[in-house]
């Protein structure tokens, strides 16, 4: 998950910074400079910035381990205007890590961040020589503004990138369409959706495991970004992880096990009797059940295993979950999508035509802050409308609510969802 770094975060941060300096400036800064880069100066460094509570340094965490950070604060350039113009001043993955996405989920989390806030633009500086970060950022749609400085005590050259971030409340034309052939209520909030939503609990593919016939192939239908995936990919050889939204693909998670693949959960493209296990987190209610399950029997090896779940709405502390409970039923209730129902029915009222057994009560359990909270719930297909609909974000009212009963913002709680699973043989 994404989440805001704390002071405790300073010498993961530095380690980090250390490693990725080491490997990507190599070559390209004189080596002493990149000696003087160590950790205890680079957690002092980081330790001070961290305490600034205005402007985040944010951190992708796993397992309770930091993976990779950015940082965000307004444009000191002289030529830019510092309540328009934000900047990233360090985007840092550790180096064994590049390429699994880590890099461009942070990036998209810092934008919206910074069109959430109101800024038009945003810029950063690239070492000139500095060529596979270059070539991140212009895919990412930062371009060459014309700036160019050398980097602090060297002669080495840099160059500023720039893009444009639009406002977070859009004109009617720039809104999140609905004119799409399938129930796409996510590519909107494609980065966001990968960073907040909640994790799995390793026992639920656990117990997948022991009960699909063979631990060949999987098959993720309505993967999003990926979180369900990945889970799956620990124990089976090959995942196909597939959904209809491009923008959900291209937020996902990598991994050597697991091939993406857009296509919707009705045809997915996979030969005839293929996989082992075919799973659906949180996305059966969005599908055509009928061809889907018709398309499940069809991959499916002999005692092949479907697998459905979904979670409820997560739990906190009593005065917290009132509020937020309010905001779910009250504010953005009458956006829910009518397929949502079913979700809140723990799949149980809907046909399953598999032989069927028990699955245990899981529960995803999670430390998270008020803006993971917040976070997560912007990613909600109803909050989502009622953006579209209002042309303002809910959620900044729902943030002054929580925050007496939260304390202090980058405090953690464990927050907690049940899951409902249906489970069943072919």
């Amino acid at each position: 998950m994404i989440r805001r770094a704390l002071t405790t975060d300073a010498a993961a941060v530095g380690h980090i910074h250390v490693e990725s300096w080491n490997v990507a400036y190599r070559g390209i800064m004189p080596d002493d400079v990149i000696a003087k880069t160590d950790l205890a100066y680079r957690t002092r460094f980081w330790a001070v910035r961290i305490a600034d509570r205005e402007w985040p340094v944010f951190v992708i965490e796993e397992a309770g381990k930091a993976l990779a950070f950015c940082q965000m604060i307004p444009s000191r350039d002289l030529d830019d205007d510092p309540t328009r113009v934000g900047h990233i001043t360090s985007l840092h993955v550790l180096p064994h890590l590049r390429g699994r996405g880590y890099g461009r989920v942070l990036v998209d989390h810092v934008l919206d961040e910074f069109r959430r806030r109101g800024f038009a633009e945003v810029t950063l500086w690239v070492l000139e020589e500095n060529r596979s970060a270059r070539r991140f950022y212009e895919k990412h749609g930062f371009t060459l503004d014309g700036g160019k400085r050398m980097y602090p005590n060297t002669a080495i050259p840099e160059v500023r990138y720039r893009i444009k971030a639009l406002p977070l409340t859009l004109p009617a034309a720039q809104l999140p369409s609905d004119t799409v052939s399938f129930a796409d209520h996510f590519s909107g909030v494609s980065a966001a959706y990968a960073a907040f939503r909640p994790r799995y609990p390793d026992a639920l593919f656990d117990f997948l495991t022991r009960a699909a016939p063979a631990l060949e192939a999987a098959w993720d239908c309505g993967t999003g970004s990926g979180q369900a995936a990945i889970g799956l990919a620990r124990h089976f050889h090959k995942v196909f992880a597939t959904d209809a939204s491009e923008s959900q693909l291209e937020h996902a998670l990598r991994h050597s096990r697991i091939t993406y693949r857009v296509a919707p959960a009705e045809a997915s493209g996979l030969e005839d009797a293929s996989v082992d296990l075919v799973a659906a987190a949180q996305a059966l209610h969005w599908f055509d059940r009928p061809k889907f399950w018709a398309e499940a029997r069809r991959v499916l090896r002999p005692r092949g295993v479907v697998a459905v779940w979904t979670y409820l709405l997560f739990e906190i502390a009593p005065e917290i979950d009132a509020i937020v409970r309010e905001f779910y039923s009250d504010v953005v209730g009458p956006f829910w999508p009518p397929e949502r129902h079913i979700t809140e029915e723990r799949y149980r009222t809907i046909e399953f035509p598999f032989a069927e057994f028990a699955a245990p009560n899981f529960l995803i359990e999670q430390q998270v802050t008020l803006d993971d909270v917040t976070g997560y719930i912007r990613t909600w297909s109803a909050t989502r409308a009622f953006m579209r609909h209002h042309r303002q974000d809910p959620v900044d009212t729902l943030v002054a609510k929580l925050a007496g009963p939260w304390g202090a913002p980058q405090s953690a709680r464990l927050a907690r969802w049940p899951v409902a699973m249906r489970i069943g043989r072919i």
